[in-house]
């Protein structure tokens, strides 16, 4: 059998890939917004060790939070 696989992320649009993170759309204290930060930094961690081909195939604009998920396929 075949083990070959990869993951293609994209949007289903055309106009934005990501549109990144709004910290600052969670709360005003930065518990909450440290929490979401480390947890996207966990997944981005994930995305470089996954262990497959991983493509970003960008189709639109792509910004902040977005592009870092973007830099961390191959």
């Amino acid at each position: 059998p075949d083990n070959r696989a990869a993951l293609i992320l994209t949007a289903s649009g055309d106009k934005f890939f990501s549109q990144g993170l709004d910290l600052q759309a969670y709360s005003s204290t930065p518990e909450p917004q440290q929490l979401l930060a480390s947890t996207f930094y966990k997944h981005l961690r994930r995305m470089l060790t996954l262990g497959l081909v991983t493509v970003a195939a960008i189709n639109g604009h792509c910004m902040a939070g977005g592009m870092g998920l973007a830099l961390t396929c191959d």
